[in-house]
């Protein structure tokens, strides 16, 4: 079955910027953190929890979730014609 994985930048909602530096914690995955962690746009300077970050890119994350839905169902469909 083909690849599923995707990757999403998550963008700041005040200058569309995908760069953010963490200011409560040293991470390497903003996935990982908890969502109160703060991070700030190394652009406008804005800062953001993480919780409010996901909220305002909630959009796309879903639109990306309803894509790999879509080439899954399409990737399975294949298989099982494959097995008939």
């Amino acid at each position: 079955m083909k690849n599923l994985d995707r990757t999403l930048k998550l963008l700041c909602p005040i200058c569309g910027n995908d760069q953010f530096g963490s200011l409560d914690v040293d991470m390497d995955e903003l996935y990982d953190a908890p969502d109160n962690v703060r991070v700030q746009c190394a652009d406008c300077k804005n800062i953001f929890t993480k919780e409010a970050l996901f909220e305002e890119n909630s959009e796309a994350i879903e639109a990306t979730i309803d894509n790999i839905k879509d080439e899954f169902i399409a990737e399975l469909k294949k298989s099982l014609k494959k097995w008939k």
